[in-house]
């Protein structure tokens, strides 16, 4: 999820109604491309919509999982994450950041005291396989549909 998250916000930002209306950048018409202005402003954003969410959620995610079990949380986490997604605004990015920290401390904990000493390493390294993963398909995505459309749509 932390992957395939930080992967599409990798893609918004190079949106053009979006570094438009965050004021970071410009669609330049003569190469299809947009512009970065402000560099310091693209990150900043991004570092507000992770920073926070992704701290509070990993300090959260402890306490959840000492309190209510590693399974019940990841379970709990996953649905917030799924209504989360449903609104797809602004919002979205903290409760997905939030999410995500959540994620990042409760599931490599959980793996590793579930597994039998023998797999405890594969176990391990199948979760940073599947981090690379959903990097992978979110860019292959933005990639492909990159190409659909005039190029004037809000998510594209």
């Amino acid at each position: 999820m932390s992957s395939y998250d930080q992967s599409v916000t990798g893609g918004i930002n190079t949106a053009r109604h979006y570094a438009s209306l965050m004021g970071f950048g410009h669609y330049d018409e003569s190469d299809g491309l947009v512009r970065v202005d402000d560099p310091l402003l693209q990150g900043g954003i991004v570092a507000v919509y992770y920073l926070p969410g992704t701290l509070v959620g990993a300090i959260w995610g402890g306490w959840l999982g000492d309190r209510y079990g590693r399974i019940t949380t990841i379970g709990i986490v996953a649905l917030w994450a799924i209504i989360g997604a449903t609104f797809q605004c602004p919002a979205q990015m903290q409760i997905a950041a939030v999410c995500t920290g959540v994620l990042n401390a409760v599931t490599p904990v959980w793996a590793t005291e579930t597994a039998s000493h023998t797999s405890r390493v594969a176990f391990v390294a199948m979760m940073f396989t599947l981090n690379i993963f959903g990097v992978v398909v979110a860019y292959w995505i933005e990639y492909g549909t990159s190409f659909y459309g005039d190029r004037t749509s809000s998510f594209i």
